[in-house]
């Protein structure tokens, strides 16, 4: 007997898409209840650059996950307590790399916290793969979305964000 998995979302409404082609893009929207992040082929101008990301434009200390990445062979485990943003991944080597992340924000739409989840892959000569779980303590619902190249612009990339 199969069995389907049944989502209790419509995640078929796009909330927006926009182009990555500065050190900083945001992208706002309406409030929803669930959200899911897709970031794609984003890559740096320079040749090394980590990428984070934050709600609202929120840089306060209201960040707090852990986060587990294999570089490599060589596994790191790491906790940001009280951070200004979530580590998405990092490019190591030289421009042109690339960096595909997706993470699910819920309760989004909530005054209080907002658990997140996320995974991520950044390609070329130094691979690394990252996870991340953890929750973002803001007090307003999320209706923007920042990613930030640490280095450099972000020369190329799409990031899609859906909303239910």
């Amino acid at each position: 007997r199969r069995r389907h998995t049944r989502f209790k979302c419509d995640w078929s409404s796009d909330v927006c898409s926009s182009d990555l082609g500065a050190a900083t893009v945001t992208v706002n929207f309406s409030a929803y209840d669930s959200l899911f992040i897709y970031i794609f082929t984003a890559s740096s101008a320079s040749a090394a650059s980590v990428f984070t990301l934050r709600f609202n434009g929120d840089s306060g200390t209201n960040y707090n996950d852990v986060y587990w990445s294999l570089s490599d062979t060589t596994p790191s485990v790491g906790q940001n307590s009280g951070g200004t943003s979530t580590g998405l991944g990092t490019l190591a080597n030289s421009a042109g790399q690339d960096i595909t992340f997706v993470m699910k924000v819920d309760g989004a739409k909530a005054s209080g916290i907002k658990p997140y989840s996320g995974l991520g892959h950044s390609g070329g000569t130094a691979e690394v793969s990252r996870n991340v779980a953890g929750y973002y303590a803001g007090t307003s619902a999320i209706t923007s979305i920042s990613v930030i190249s640490g280095t450099g612009n972000l020369d190329n990339g799409t990031i899609y964000i859906y909303g239910a």
